[in-house]
């Protein structure tokens, strides 16, 4: 995907972030075409990011579930950016308000 493309479509889904939109899928032609195109936009996304969330602390995996990946038309899991402000301790309180989506992981680190 070329570079101007990438960063169109990360600062269409910043500007959906922002706005606390619902997510809608990305239309031509900034569509990703391929993972590949898909990683190009993830790392201009984060880069925007950066600014008001810090820098990458860690990285996540998504798409576990063969009924996510199909509800998402791949075959396979993705990666993902963990931002330093997005890490929260144990006994944080959350308001389900300020997330679209909120996942948790309950593992402990000593599980």
């Amino acid at each position: 995907m070329d570079d101007i493309a990438a960063r169109r479509a990360a600062e269409h889904l910043l500007a959906e972030h922002k706005a606390n939109a619902r997510f809608t899928p990305l239309g031509p032609p900034d569509r990703p075409a391929t993972i590949s195109d898909a990683y190009d936009i993830q790392e201009r996304y984060v880069a925007l990011l950066r600014g008001q969330h810090g820098e990458p602390v860690g990285y996540k995996v998504g798409l576990t579930s063969a009924t996510m990946q199909a509800f998402c038309g791949i075959d396979h899991p993705i990666a993902g950016v963990v931002l330093a402000s997005r890490v929260l301790q144990t006994g944080a309180r959350v308001r389900r308000a300020d997330f679209g989506r909120l996942g948790l992981n309950s593992k402990s680190p000593c599980a």
